[in-house]
């Protein structure tokens, strides 16, 4: 769906969103966790995946907001879970194995790869832009192929604060030398992605079936990164 025709000659640069957009988070967080569970020998695994799930997207959540830091996430979304099930593990180490388990699970469909080869043959200059720690999520951008395919990637870890915030959005407009009219941002998340980039004034394409109500929107919306770039180049 577009809502707005937005001048594409202008346009030299792609930022892009990884988890969510070029690869598919949900997946391989629940291979990754369950993974590392049967491992550490949780009687009940689809219950221990439950309760990651809730806190660990809480205290990303209060990430986004500014309330906590990324060392938080580290050491508290295990603590809280071993007090939930009664294990007695050391929380840093166990985030780290489970850190392994999601880099190693993490792959992005062969489809995503001949996109980012569409984009650069036409001369787009790509960005990631996310939110994640920054050592793990360069491993993960190099396993799946996207590392090379691209001219640099931005953590929240490395500016130290997540989208919305505009840290990633300027440094990504310094690295590649453009003005926000110059860039485009793609993600699946409407007040990080969406929000942080037309607060911007950037263009921003939203990757999913709908959005909230409000006064920023995107200039379209896209079921998946593919059907953007087809749109996008075709």
């Amino acid at each position: 769906m577009i809502f707005r025709e937005i001048n594409r000659n202008k346009v030299e640069a792609l930022f892009l969103d990884f988890d969510g957009t070029l690869i598919d988070y949900h997946e391989v967080e629940d291979r990754a966790i369950r993974d590392v569970l049967s491992r550490w020998g949780v009687g009940n695994v689809e219950k221990g995946v439950q309760f990651y799930r809730r806190i660990n997207e809480a205290l990303w959540e209060m990430f986004r907001q500014g309330k906590i830091i990324s060392d938080d996430i580290r050491y508290r979304r295990f603590k809280e879970l071993f007090d939930i099930l009664g294990l007695n593990r050391n929380a840093i180490q166990s985030n780290e194995e489970y850190l392994e388990s999601f880099i190693l699970h993490s792959r992005v469909e062969e489809k995503v790869l001949e996109k980012l080869d569409q984009l650069k043959e036409q001369g787009f200059k790509l960005m990631v832009l996310t939110n994640g720690f920054h050592n793990t999520q360069k491993r993960r951008l190099k396993n799946c192929g996207i590392l090379e395919r691209v001219d640099g990637f931005i953590t929240s870890e490395e500016v130290e604060k997540p989208k919305p915030a505009p840290y990633m959005f300027l440094q990504a407009m310094q690295n590649l030398s453009i003005s926000p009219e110059q860039a485009v941002m793609v993600g699946d998340s409407y007040d990080a992605d969406i929000k942080g980039a037309l607060n911007l004034g950037i263009e921003a394409a939203y990757i999913g079936k709908e959005i909230p109500r409000g006064k920023l929107h995107p200039f379209g919306i896209f079921q998946n990164f593919k059907s953007f770039v087809d749109y996008w180049i075709g």
